[in-house]
């Protein structure tokens, strides 16, 4: 989605629209970037060490 948004940049004369969906887009990477980290980097250790 970065690459088709030119990194969730806005074309000019955006309207308010436009500016949700891209807030929400950006807002949506955020979150799963972060979702991953959590799995990866705590969920995953967690159960690896107690199996």
């Amino acid at each position: 989605m970065a690459q088709i948004t030119d990194d969730y940049t806005l074309p000019d004369g955006a309207c308010r629209s436009w500016q949700a969906l891209y807030a929400g887009a950006a807002q949506l990477k955020d979150d799963l970037m972060e979702h991953i980290h959590l799995e990866n980097n705590v969920l995953f250790p967690r159960f690896e060490a107690s199996a």
